[in-house]
């Protein structure tokens, strides 16, 4: 059983049609137990994880002139709590996933109410391992599911030196 703790801070900038964008900055916390359990080549592995995050917009701009009043922030607290099952074939590891994410509480600057407070997340990727290279890194792949008034899918990548 693992005990991990993230924290992190980034800046982003919302485009679109019409000369419209917003700049924004974010920064978030994370917590999660995390247990695994090994039956020959097979990974299982379980996590619960808590998510606090902050996305502050500034006056959004059209086309360079300042929009005045636009400023927003998003706030959300999440509880993620899911199963992933890996097969290690000699320094790499496919898996696939699944997971439910609960709202737990949620601000957003839209105020119709009609922001969906849970969904099933499904999850598949691989991770690879070199410890000679002393390189390791990986790729998945995340969708959430049962959400009626938001889409989140995300493709991401990691790759780790040691040295």
């Amino acid at each position: 059983m693992a005990l991990d703790l993230s924290l992190g801070l980034g800046q982003g900038i919302a485009r679109q049609v019409g000369g419209l964008e917003a700049k924004s900055d974010r920064e978030f916390l994370a917590t999660n137990l995390n247990y695994g359990q090994w039956i020959d080549n097979i990974q299982i592995s379980g996590k619960a994880g808590y998510l606090v995050s902050k996305e502050t917009y500034k006056d959004s701009t059209t086309y360079g002139q300042i929009n005045a009043g636009t400023a927003t922030k998003n706030q959300i607290q999440q509880l993620n709590i899911g199963i992933e099952a890996g097969y290690w074939m000699s320094g790499v590891m496919p898996y696939v996933g699944v997971a439910y994410t609960k709202d737990i509480r949620i601000k957003v600057a839209v105020t119709d109410n009609s922001w969906d407070r849970d969904a099933i997340v499904l999850k598949a990727g691989a991770n690879f391992f070199s410890i000679a290279s002393q390189i390791t890194g990986g790729i998945g792949y995340t969708e959430e599911l049962s959400r009626r008034s938001a889409r989140n899918a995300t493709l991401m990548g990691n790759l780790n030196f040691k040295f």
